[in-house]
């Protein structure tokens, strides 16, 4: 995301969006010029906002060789419609609109008023019960350790990957 960008999700669709420069603007584009189409399948309504995918990275010991979308506090989403929905051969079906935005990095993720992923790190790493269950194991601080936090440029809006050699 070249800019802060928020997303608020009501009932499984995009409510509103906020900053995020662009990219902002596609999505808002995006979602006026479907907002009176009723895609086939699963969906409630009209219009391609629909939550599609969501996934929260939980391994804190994802480095920078990857895979990233399961780094802890790493957020992958995607919302529109189903990008194989299709009702058959032979009756045309509206273009799908489906929408991923991938490794967000220093998110912060909020569900129902609870706090999920605070700037990328995510906060059920401090839960208590959880610190219990590791306590099992030696070194259960090193175990809920984040291996790495990505170093983040905002003036190039770009990540700082160190030397993988």
């Amino acid at each position: 995301m070249p800019q802060p960008i928020r997303i608020r999700f009501d009932g499984g669709q995009i409510v509103k969006v906020e900053g995020g420069g662009q990219v902002s603007e596609n999505i808002r584009e995006a979602l006026e010029g479907s907002s009176e189409v009723q895609y086939p399948g699963y969906y409630p309504g009209p219009g391609m906002g629909w939550l599609e995918e969501l996934a929260l990275g939980t391994d804190p010991k994802v480095g920078p060789a990857g895979p990233l979308r399961r780094r802890s506090g790493m957020v992958q989403l995607a919302f529109g419609t189903d990008r194989y929905n299709l009702v058959c051969d032979t009756e045309p079906t509206p273009p799908t609109h489906h929408r991923d935005i991938d490794c967000f990095y220093y998110v912060t993720v909020e569900i129902d008023g609870e706090l999920l992923d605070d700037k990328g790190h995510l906060t059920v790493l401090d839960d208590a019960e959880v610190r219990r269950v590791a306590s099992r194991f030696p070194e259960a601080d090193a175990l809920l350790q984040e291996d790495w936090i990505p170093d983040f440029d905002p003036d190039t809006q770009s990540i700082n990957y160190p030397s993988l050699e």
